[in-house]
């Protein structure tokens, strides 16, 4: 493997869960926009 596709697997690796963490909290988010659509004004 080259180098620098050795250093990119190591980053990714190392962001991984980040990553995971902030697709979680942004479909956590859009899911409460889209429960809080469907109550209405009333809440």
């Amino acid at each position: 493997m080259q180098p620098a596709l050795k250093e990119l697997w190591i980053i990714l690796r190392l962001a991984g869960p980040l990553i995971a963490s902030q697709m979680a909290h942004m479909l956590m988010v859009f899911t409460d926009t889209v429960m809080m659509g469907k109550i209405g004004p009333e809440a």
